[in-house]
């Protein structure tokens, strides 16, 4: 670690201007000499001779040009590859010295001690905190040296190449000393540290990929592997709509594809007993079209606000899209790595791809009035990343809150290790209605998130008897039914969260669907009103992703 601290990509930087000059010279000459060959008139053997002089020294030019180009390429790589080294060295020791950390010369993590004003009731919390920090921190220093080493042996690579005289195959093709230079600039182009299994990688341990590597790079890698950066939680927001975009791209086009396949096969089913096999092929078709849908919704957002500034609350930004299934999709209004207002509102029974439009308009509608409340920041994220069940029988079952846990969780870690370093301080608010409320519920009990509120709306339950079974700081769980919400009546997940015994903070919501007495004035439609401009349960929601509760 005491090495990397003292790189320094400057000295390869210069070196770059020297080469570019020695390249250009080279270039020149071997110019000159095309046009000397063997001068017009001139003939015998000693023209001859001359012609083949002139042919072995254009030869050897190449040679050289092609070994300057690789190490100019190379230089050059290898100098914008340390400042993201150093950026990466940098981000841990400022994360270290925020904490009362320090990495010693080794890279050995010393932890220092929490405040010495720790409470006793706290100390094991806090104890726990910081094993987490600490493990962050391991991470980001075995990163840092892991591109370390990338970048190390990679140029030693192209050096070694150009000492051994090997920077043109025997079999090239280069036939000029442009061909030639641009063989060697091939040669020397770095590799890019390989990033984490995206599968497998936390959050953190995605972002100190990212952190070590230069814009150029980052560029280079989301331009080259969209999907290897669109999904990836914990990197930059900008970086990640725009890889995820020509995702959408890509999953549309594809779907055309696939829905112009089933045309064609409707088309082959005649008669009577082809009529089911239609029938099937329609309703996939049917699916098909829906998720066509939610990918131009989304897309139409996106290109609507895109010549807004990126620190804007009405930009749209897309953090994950996914066609597959019934399609998954993460969609923020406002930029998540620099706005003060964070919230992310997860939707329940029967959300999907196709429907995505009204989720982002409740997001909407709650980012205004978190604004009236004197939220002047916000990010409100759509988050579609799980899947939801299609139908309320489906929705008794717990067993899609919990494929959803560790996606929601990993999701929420990757919007605090986006941040952006200069960002001011923010407030992050889970929201979640019907069978989202369950979800982000049931995972606030198996995940410790960077949430400091939770909003729970028309839950069916939450699979625990009491908030403190939720890994939510006291006091910042909140709950609302209306009184004609089927939904929040029955409680199939343990307790009712706005009954008292489970101790959240309870407002009120009014709706203006009441079902027939016979009903008992319950009314499924009241379910969904809880975003209703005149329902007073919205304007609660404002004021809580707004920190003014």
């Amino acid at each position: 670690m005491a090495d990397v601290r003292q790189w320094s990509g400057d000295p390869l930087g210069e070196a770059v201007g020297a080469l570019n000059r020695e390249y250009n010279e080279l270039i020149a000459a071997g110019e000159d000499l095309g046009k000397i060959g063997t001068p017009e008139g001139w003939s015998g053997e000693a023209a001859q001779a001359a012609g083949s002089r002139c042919g072995e020294l254009v030869e050897s030019l190449g040679e050289w040009t092609a070994e300057i180009a690789a190490v100019r390429k190379a230089c050059g790589a290898a100098s914008d590859a340390i400042g993201g080294v150093k950026n990466g060295v940098t981000e841990a020791e400022e994360l270290a010295k925020a904490n009362n950390f320090s990495i010693a010369d080794d890279g050995a993590i010393r932890d220092q001690g929490p405040p010495a004003d720790t409470p006793d009731a706290q100390q094991q919390a806090v104890a726990e905190e910081r094993a987490k920090i600490k493990s962050e921190l391991d991470e980001r220093v075995s990163q840092v040296l892991r591109s370390a080493r990338d970048i190390d042996s990679d140029l030693c690579a192209v050096l070694d190449k150009v000492l051994s005289s090997d920077t043109i195959d025997a079999d090239s093709t280069a036939t000029s000393l442009s061909a030639a230079g641009h063989a060697g600039a091939k040669l020397g182009a770095l590799s890019i540290p390989t990033p984490p299994l995206i599968n497998d990688a936390t959050a953190a341990q995605n972002a100190a990929w990212w952190a070590t590597l230069s814009d150029a790079q980052r560029k280079r890698f989301a331009q080259d592997y969209p999907r290897l950066v669109g999904p990836r939680d914990g990197l930059d927001t900008t970086t990640r709509s725009s890889a995820n975009m020509t995702i959408l791209r890509d999953e549309r086009e594809k779907l055309r594809a696939e829905r112009k396949s089933l045309k064609e096969e409707m088309g082959t089913k005649h008669g009577p007993g082809g009529q089911l096999e239609r029938s099937s092929l329609e309703r996939k078709i049917e699916n098909i079209d829906g998720r066509i849908k939610g990918l131009n919704d989304i897309e139409n957002k996106v290109n609507e606000t895109k010549d807004l500034d990126d620190d804007s609350s009405e930009k749209y930004f897309i953090l994950q899209v996914d066609s597959e299934g019934d399609g998954t999709a993460a969609v923020s209004r406002g930029n998540p790595d620099t706005a003060q207002y964070v919230s992310t509102f997860v939707p329940g029974t029967g959300s999907e791809l196709g429907n995505i439009d009204s989720t982002m308009d409740r997001s909407e509608r709650m980012a205004e009035q978190a604004r009236w409340a004197g939220a002047e920041s916000t990010a409100t994220i759509s988050w579609h990343g799980y899947d939801a069940p299609d139908e309320f029988a489906n929705a008794t079952s717990g067993t899609y809150a919990e494929e959803a846990e560790p996606k929601l969780a990993k999701f929420q870690d990757g919007l605090l290790e986006s941040r952006d370093e200069n960002a001011s301080e923010r407030h992050n608010t889970l929201v979640g209605h019907s069978y989202g409320a369950t979800t982000i519920g049931k995972t606030a009990q198996n995940h410790e998130m960077p949430v400091d509120d939770l909003v729970l709306v028309g839950s069916p339950g939450v699979d625990a008897p009491h908030v403190s079974d939720l890994q939510i700081p006291e006091g910042h769980v909140w709950a609302t039914a209306d009184e004609n919400d089927p939904v929040a009546e029955a409680p199939v997940f343990d307790i009712d969260p706005t009954e008292r015994e489970f101790g959240a903070n309870v407002f009120g919501s009014s709706s203006d669907s009441e079902g027939k007495w016979y009903q008992g004035g319950y009314n499924l439609d009241s379910h969904s009103d809880y975003w209703d401009y005149n329902n007073p349960a919205l304007e609660k929601m404002g004021k809580i992703i707004a920190g003014q509760s």
